[in-house]
């Protein structure tokens, strides 16, 4: 008898097979015996029962060899052409529930052997999400803060106080209570299930492009006695690109970065346990309103922080390794300091800076109503942080918010240049002329290398890129080095599609690929 290959099985599908198929006309299964046709296709004849085939068929049917191997493999008994017929199938072999059990995907219903997938044993109370769904943006969970609606500034501030005296009255407090016991109310919701019910509001990440600056600017120009403060170094709008900020090298500015981000909290709003973009310095000065409660954990300690972080909540790392970038975590400081890291604290009142160092983590909350603003700057001795968390950023495919690649280009451009350069600066970046002519060899010993081919490789895309020498004029068929075709994010270049680092210097892109994507 002639055989016909089903090349995704890896089986033959022949004429006398049979096998148990769930037919919905029925609302029960039937016993199907495959056929060859005079036409020379498969057909299949279903009966009753595999008893009832002398009685006659019920219908004859005419399936694909996709199909037919799926229900050949699977209809071994009732119960398995029943799954079939649901769906009940595991994505990576094509059978049903057989000797290891299926796993199904808490987001998106696929199925899965444990077996297949290689998880081994897996708890079915727990939840469990395929590969897909854990790298997947579109279906991983979003962390963050839902949208509380627009109010003007008195109105937030006025709707804020009306929902401290509320929940004061509620809990027994006094309209005024201490510091130490709303430090404790706070510490006490965190660690508290009764605290989903709590939704306080948090003005946080305005832009002062777009809503204003509590600090005077030449365009609008407020002067206190006759001290003009738009042109004061302590002037947040003019603090990031300050001659000793290496981020006044950028050529541009970032919103958050070097244009200040304004906070306008209320009682018990807070911001989660995470360091800065970059791992760059910040400041925070405090307009006005009730006191700012800081936590710090040192630079120095940043990784052991991580490693407490990941211990204390190991399913939700194990499902995002990047869970401290999403800013949703928060630990109470004392247990920090119970597990031997250094944990300092201030209370930040109006009128006061805050400044925290690279990699250092930093959470808090506020104690009522309040106005603050921040911003990033880089002195020179920020330069080596820079550097590593840019990789850092890479390994966990977190898009930066400006290539640092670039920024080191137009460094050096400018030391050489002597152009942009201060007397104040110049003896720092000498200090630092060592450590960036090594990370200018090293980037150029990775664009030499093929360095932007690694992406590609992870992807595990059949390409036969090897290496791209573009200096020499030779390009690799089916790829090609672009500089302006690829959409572009304001001189950064554009970004990887696997890893999101800006590609400042060279990118491959896909010749069939409408998107363009890098």
């Amino acid at each position: 008898k002639k055989k016909t290959k089903h090349s995704r099985a890896g089986r033959y599908i022949k004429s006398g097979e049979s096998f148990w198929c769930y037919r919905s006309e029925y609302g029960k299964c039937v016993w199907g015996v495959v056929h060859k046709s005079p036409t020379s296709t498969l057909k299949v004849d279903f009966h009753e029962s595999p008893n009832c085939i002398e009685a006659g068929y019920l219908f004859s049917e005419g399936l694909s060899k996709a199909r037919l191997t799926d229900l050949i493999l699977n209809g071994v008994t009732e119960e398995q052409a029943t799954k079939v017929y649901t769906g009940e199938l595991c994505e990576v072999c094509g059978l049903a529930e057989v000797a290891a059990k299926l796993l199904t995907c808490s987001k998106c219903g696929r199925y899965f052997h444990s077996d297949c997938n290689g998880e081994g044993e897996i708890e079915r109370e727990l939840d469990w999400f395929c590969e897909d769904c854990c790298n997947d943006a579109e279906l991983t969970p979003q962390f963050g803060f839902e949208n509380g609606g627009c109010f003007t500034l008195i109105d937030f501030i006025e709707n804020s106080k009306l929902w401290m005296k509320s929940y004061y009255e509620k809990v027994g407090l006094s309209n005024e209570p201490s510091e130490e016991q709303i430090l404790k109310e706070f510490w006490k919701l965190v660690g508290s299930d009764s605290s989903h019910g709590i939704c306080p509001l948090y003005g946080s990440d305005l832009d002062t492009s777009i809503v204003g600056s509590g600090f005077p600017t030449k365009q609008n120009l407020t002067k206190v006695g006759e001290i003009d403060y738009s042109n004061d170094p302590w002037n947040l709008n003019l603090l990031p690109t300050s001659d000793r900020s290496l981020l006044r090298h950028l050529g541009r500015r970032v919103t958050g970065v070097t244009i200040p981000w304004l906070y306008v909290g209320s009682l018990f709003s807070a911001f989660c346990w995470h360091n800065e973009d970059h791992h760059l310095y910040s400041i925070n000065y405090h307009h006005f309103g009730s006191p700012k409660q800081w936590y710090g954990v040192p630079g120095k300690e940043s990784e052991e922080f991580e490693k407490l972080a990941a211990s204390l909540y190991p399913d939700l790392f194990e499902l995002f390794p990047d869970l401290l970038h999403h800013l949703v975590t928060m630990i109470n400081p004392s247990v920090l300091s119970s597990k031997g890291l250094s944990v300092c604290s201030c209370t930040q009142r109006a009128g006061e800076f805050v400044v925290t160092f690279p990699r250092a983590y930093h959470a808090g909350f506020n104690m009522g109503p309040n106005c603050a603003e921040a911003v990033n700057l880089a002195p020179t001795d920020w330069l080596p942080f820079g550097w590593k968390a840019s990789q850092r950023l890479r390994m966990y495919c977190r898009p930066p918010v400006f290539s640092q690649d670039g920024l080191a280009l137009a460094l050096a451009r400018n030391i050489l240049s002597g152009r942009g350069r201060t007397k104040g600066e110049s003896r720092e970046l000498k200090n630092l002329t060592g450590f960036l002519v090594r990370e200018l060899e090293r980037m150029v010993g990775r664009e030499e290398e093929g360095s932007i081919g690694m992406c590609w490789k992870e992807m595990e895309m059949e390409l036969f890129y090897k290496r791209l020498e573009i200096r020499k004029g030779r390009k690799n068929k089916g790829m090609r080095s672009v500089k302006s075709q690829a959409v572009e994010e304001e001189g950064n270049g554009p970004r990887c599609f696997k890893c999101q680092t800006f590609c400042f210097n060279e990118v491959v892109i896909c010749e069939d690929c409408a998107l363009k994507k890098g």
